[in-house]
């Protein structure tokens, strides 16, 4: 029993479809239409919008179609292109549906009372800059402020300190001597570490080798006291060989594609599929 499995476009397709692609499509509809053989798409056919059901250029006629967590829009049954559909989970909580779009997550959100005081809706602390680099930190602390955290700390060499300060009169900025952070600030860090609810480590920290001597004493004080922490940016590529610190912690890592690469030293194919 012959069936053709098709897999060859996803989601995003656009206008009219390109070569190879094209004349493959031409193929297996062929192959249907002579051969009667059975075509199975994954996700949603081909050459086909699954937002409208639209066809721009030219599609798979499927006749049946394997769609995951639940029915796309542009999926009519019986239509010219898809006979039938099946709906398979992929591990998606149902719960997770109900909070995608912009604001769904406003009311999760608590109510502050009008007797709140500064302090009871979160303290972030940030760790980063270098001489070089101002901006990734001072956005990092913007991104909870904007958010509604009560309070950020942003902790950065002093040749940044005021540069920071200019982007807020929100922003808290405590700075350490130099231009770049070194084992000097490791108990200032800790104090703060200790006052705060939500610790970023990274962004514009630079890599010069004083500043990977703090990252690690700050890494086992976080990790014996139990804090959580997220790594991002230069912290990322610090880290690298010091894997056996985040083992089994309460460490998140944001790498993009090239940090991965050096965390890693593992070579990651051409795409953006990360």
């Amino acid at each position: 029993f012959t069936i053709i499995v098709d897999g060859l476009l996803g989601t995003g397709i656009k206008g009219n479809i390109r070569e190879p692609i094209s004349t493959a499509i031409d193929f297996i509809n062929n192959m249907k239409k002579i051969k009667k053989i059975p075509i199975i798409s994954i996700d949603v056919p081909s050459g086909l919008d699954p937002n409208t059901g639209i066809v721009a250029h030219k599609a798979i006629k499927s006749d049946l179609v394997i769609t995951f967590h639940r029915n796309k829009k542009g999926l009519a049954s019986n239509s010219e292109y898809v006979k039938d559909i099946c709906v398979k989970s992929i591990g998606i909580p149902w719960e997770a549906s109900l909070f995608v779009g912009s604001g769904d997550l406003i009311p999760t959100l608590k109510v502050r009372k009008i007797d709140n005081y500064k302090g009871e809706f979160g303290k972030i602390l940030v760790i980063g800059g270098s001489k070089n680099y101002s901006g990734a930190p001072a956005y990092s602390a913007l991104t909870g402020i904007h958010f509604g955290c009560d309070l950020v700390i942003t902790y950065v060499p002093q040749v940044v300190g005021d540069v920071i300060r200019s982007y807020s009169p929100n922003m808290i900025v405590r700075t350490s001597p130099g231009d770049w952070l070194n084992l000097e600030a490791l108990e200032e860090i800790k104090y703060l570490a200790k006052w705060s609810n939500s610790i970023l480590i990274g962004p514009g920290l630079g890599e010069e080798k004083e500043t990977e001597d703090l990252l690690i004493e700050l890494l086992k004080y976080l990790n014996k006291n139990n804090k959580a922490y997220v790594l991002d940016a230069d912290a990322l590529k610090l880290v690298k060989n010091h894997l056996d610190l985040i083992q089994s912690q309460k460490v998140i890592l944001t790498p993009h594609k090239t940090e991965l690469k050096v965390m890693t030293n593992v070579k990651l194919p051409p795409y953006n599929n990360i």
